[in-house]
């Protein structure tokens, strides 16, 4: 049977490093104040270890992270701010106007660098900027997961079999 007095202290330890030690650590660290979106690349001493490819798998994480932090009342409206700011940068830089979906790579300035779409990222930008809409009520998250499940239906839909397939 399950101890529920030693599933609250896990609880509560994991609460605790959520706010003392996890969000503020990337709160301070990834903001990329010179070129926008966010530095995910650290050594084990937490400073920068020089990479600054930002993948859109960590952007896109980056946009889930604080919205859902912001909405569960964490951070007093730094990880909203943090939220927008992720989500400006992805707007901005991935999507492919062209053709639909989200670019994969980017460099540090956010001009990608690897074109290919991943049905794994395109699938998570629906997941975060849900997630970002139902935090801030920003219309652009709505209208960028929409983008996205479209994106999606329209790439990776198997008519022939039903689901999806992983492009």
């Amino acid at each position: 049977p399950i101890n529920m007095l030693d599933l609250q202290a896990y609880l509560d330890r994991s609460r605790e490093y959520l706010q003392e030690t996890l969000l503020p650590f990337w709160m301070q660290r990834s903001p990329d104040p010179e070129c926008g979106g966010f530095l995910t690349w650290f050594g084990v001493d937490g400073e920068p270890s020089g990479e600054t490819t930002k993948t859109f798998l960590s952007q896109i994480r980056m946009l889930y992270v604080w919205s859902l932090a912001h909405r569960n009342g964490y951070g007093g409206g730094r990880c909203a701010e943090l939220a927008r700011d992720a989500a400006d940068f992805l707007l901005e830089h991935y999507w492919d106007d062209e053709h639909g979906g989200w670019f994969w790579i980017a460099d540090r300035a956010g001009k990608p660098t690897c074109l290919d779409k991943v049905g794994y990222g395109q699938c998570f930008g629906m997941y975060a900027f849900a997630e970002y809409f139902l935090a801030t009520g920003d219309p652009r998250g709505r209208e960028a997961m929409e983008r996205s499940d479209a994106a999606v239906v329209r790439n990776m839909a198997d008519t022939r079999h039903g689901g999806y397939l992983e492009i």
